[in-house]
């Protein structure tokens, strides 16, 4: 006060304001009644301890829901007045997270400013004013950002003898506001994990028709990976496979890497008048592949929709052997050596079998070797239960891990 002391003023709150409980122990604040608002303005009195000419500090809270002005409203913020006061001014800032974007309207009796008082610095501010009288004008419309979602996928397909599955990695990156979670389309598709868990709210996933929401743990923005596995069966009489790939929804996405990579006894003929949205590639993508005998096929997916044909056909184990033998005789033993090449094709075998003259069949006559290294062979039964002294032995070695090729 530049002239007598004051005990009590007027604020006069914006339009549709209301007062936020609060608690003040150097002063009170009173909401007016019903009477005491003027064009829909709540009225609110200041109560101080005693009287003084100032300089008094007053802080309180107020609050407006945003359905009560509806999407397109908007909202006045700078008219807290004073009735009465013969001079008003002071600056404004506003704050608002990345979930929503500030629109200003026409000003009057305000200015933007740049720089604010100390005080009201702080993160998330995304604009500052000055005014200088009141009744002043500072209309702004908040509008809930939508968030720019682009994604990159890359795809392996692992095409077994009963059954495809499916390794997706998907690289998101969230701009503008966060999302909640991210859908994806899984057509034919039966989904077996997702991941991470500390990303994905694994519980909560709900399929719609082969349409997957995956949740997140936390509203997310920037960028995120995510990870999954699933399959699809196919029966023993399949002749040719057409496999859907997952179609992601977002607002932009890059051409998937695809790779397709058939187990060993699996044969695949690409059906190139089937197939849809996959252009071949020859320089392999950096992806980490299981260790199988078949070199892979590498594609690029068009991001609308891509699907995988080929002719299929499933192979029985087929082995054969190439056999060297040298035999060493002087005057009073024989020695036979035998190297015997395999070659494994369409499975693997973890052990082999053979057959050897009873003559050279003891213990301490047969020794076999795997690459240098002992094993240990086993007599099998005869065939027909009988032991015939005058056949050869069967002899059947372990390998110490499966072996093709």
């Amino acid at each position: 006060s530049l002239g007598g002391p004051f005990e009590s003023f007027i604020i006069r709150l914006p339009k549709g304001v209301e007062l936020a409980a609060s608690q003040t122990a150097q002063y009170t604040l009173v909401p007016g009644k019903p009477t005491d608002a003027a064009e829909g303005r709540l009225a609110v009195e200041v109560h101080l301890p005693k009287k003084t000419t100032g300089p008094a500090e007053i802080q309180f809270g107020t609050r407006l829901p945003l359905d009560a002005v509806g999407p397109t409203g908007w909202i006045e913020v700078a008219s807290y007045e004073v009735p009465g006061a013969a001079r008003q001014s002071g600056h404004v800032a506003i704050r608002a997270d990345s979930q929503w974007r500030v629109l200003v309207g026409p000003l009057r009796g305000t200015r933007q400013v740049d720089e604010l008082p100390k005080p009201l610095r702080s993160d998330g501010v995304v604009a500052g004013f000055e005014y200088f009288t009141q009744p002043c004008t500072l209309p702004i419309r908040v509008v809930r950002r939508a968030p720019r979602v682009s994604v990159d996928p890359e795809y392996l397909l692992l095409v077994d003898a009963d059954q495809i599955r499916l390794e997706a990695k998907l690289k998101y990156v969230v701009r503008a506001a966060e999302v909640g979670n991210l859908d994806i389309d899984l057509p034919g598709w039966e989904l077996d994990e997702v991941g991470p868990e500390s990303l994905v709210a694994t519980d909560a996933i709900v399929d719609q028709s082969g349409m997957r929401s995956l949740p997140l743990t936390q509203r997310s923005i920037g960028p995120l990976e995510i990870t999954l596995r699933a399959h699809r069966k196919m029966p023993p009489s399949t002749k040719s496979i057409a496999v859907d790939l997952p179609r992601p929804k977002a607002d932009s996405q890059a051409s998937a890497a695809v790779v397709v990579l058939p187990a060993d006894n699996v044969e695949l003929t690409p059906a190139l008048d089937t197939m849809v949205g996959l252009v071949r590639q020859q320089v392999a993508p950096q992806m980490k592949l299981p260790e199988r005998q078949q070199d892979p096929l590498y594609y690029r997916a068009e991001p609308s929709k891509a699907t995988f044909s080929a002719g299929f056909r499933v192979h029985p184990q087929k082995l054969s052997v190439g056999v060297t033998t040298e035999i060493t005789v002087d005057e009073q033993r024989a020695e036979v050596q035998q190297r015997l090449a395999y070659l494994v094709a369409y499975k693997p075998v973890d052990r082999l079998t053979f057959d050897v003259p009873r003559g050279l069949a003891g213990p301490e006559q047969l020794a076999v070797r795997l690459e240098g290294k002992a094993l240990t062979p086993v007599d099998l039964p005869d065939l027909n239960d009988q032991p015939n002294l005058t056949a050869p032995a069967r002899k059947q070695a372990i390998l110490p891990s499966a072996r093709i090729g």
